[in-house]
């Protein structure tokens, strides 16, 4: 499945290509312009658009990036080019839309190239066309910039893009990322990314999305949204601060079930990844069948929970579990050997055939 998404997102990046707004080179500008570019060895060149444009990079914050036999070289940014790469990079949608300059061919181009395969998203598409922000009509990118608001379940995955930009005023969910290609993403507060995790800073701190691709994933917070990972279809290990949606089992709405990160099919079931072999739990409660539903877990660490906070029943119905770390020495394991831990736990290990 993600080998065809994959291939799906070339193909269509490459019929984008054919509507680029990256405007072609030309002899010479009519107004017969010169860029002094100095290049990061110390030489200094005058160029033309025509001799610049074969080695352009990009628009920076340092101005129009040319790269040539290796070396980088900066032509410094009018006023006007500065404004327009700050505005298309931390700008708001009103900032964009309101967003008129003049630059020169190069400075240009360079701008369209660095915004030719990024999408705007707040309410509706928009993409920079040469001369102003405008709603797009083909939404098909390799980086879709969440100015505000949420994304359409489904819309990364259409748009094929591998890149997400989340803004400050979005609101990021754990529906934002299932299903889609993203494998970079980077984020404003209070928005953080953790170890293929991404956290929201609120009243404290909670867990609202991870990563598509993540084989391994962990993260700090105080609480989590239901489903919150469940884009993360491909994962292999898990070390959170405790199961379920918070620490404290005596709290209103608590839920300790481990598969809630997940979510649930129609039928109620957790929807835990079959990839999911390893588990470490630093705190928190484990109630009676906390790890329900996760069949192919082989090895779960809990070492940082209090034992009298652990159930009897807690590692109940795992038929994978090959190695459990434990606080408790008394649970009744059939088929397992144990051994202590230098921290003091129990080790409990299923005996070979």
């Amino acid at each position: 499945m993600v080998r065809g998404l994959v291939s799906a997102a070339t193909a269509l990046l490459a019929a984008a290509n054919l509507i680029s707004v990256l405007p072609a080179p030309r002899e010479e500008p009519l107004c017969g312009i010169s860029y002094p570019v100095l290049w990061e060895d110390g030489a200094e060149t005058t160029e033309s658009y025509a001799s610049a444009y074969p080695d352009l990079v990009g628009m920076t914050a340092d101005g129009v990036e040319l790269s040539r036999d290796g070396v980088s070289g900066f032509c410094a940014p009018s006023a006007e080019a500065a404004q327009a790469f700050s505005a298309l990079s931390y700008g708001s949608l009103a900032e964009l839309l309101s967003l008129r300059v003049r630059l020169s061919p190069l400075e240009s181009a360079a701008v369209c190239r660095m915004t030719e395969r990024r999408l705007y998203y707040e309410g509706d598409c928009f993409r920079w066309t040469g001369e102003r922000v405008e709603r797009a009509e083909i939404r098909v990118a390799e980086e879709v910039v969440l100015l505000g608001g949420t994304l359409p379940r489904g819309f990364l995955r259409e748009t094929c893009a591998g890149k997400l930009s989340v803004r400050s005023g979005a609101e990021l969910n754990f529906s934002t990322l299932t299903d889609s290609v993203v494998t970079e993403l980077s984020a404003e507060e209070p928005y953080a990314l953790q170890n293929g995790c991404v956290t929201r800073k609120t009243a404290g701190v909670r867990l609202v999305a991870g990563m598509p691709f993540a084989e391994s994933v962990s993260a700090e917070y105080d609480y989590a949204d239901e489903r919150a990972l469940e884009a993360c279809r491909a994962v292999k290990e898990v070390a959170l601060p405790f199961a379920g949606n918070a620490p404290d089992e005596t709290m209103t709405g608590y839920v300790g079930d481990f598969g809630y990160i997940f979510g649930r099919d129609e039928s109620g079931a957790y929807l835990v990844p079959d990839s999911l072999v390893r588990v470490r739990i630093a705190g928190g409660a484990l109630l009676p069948f906390a790890f329900y539903r996760c069949e192919t877990l082989e090895e779960i660490d809990v070492c940082g929970v209090a034992a009298k906070k652990i159930s009897a029943q807690a590692f109940e119905n795992l038929p994978s579990l090959k190695r459990l770390h434990c606080p408790r020495s008394d649970l009744s394991l059939n088929g397992f050997r144990t051994t202590v831990a230098p921290c003091g736990c129990t080790v409990y290990e299923r005996a070979t055939q």
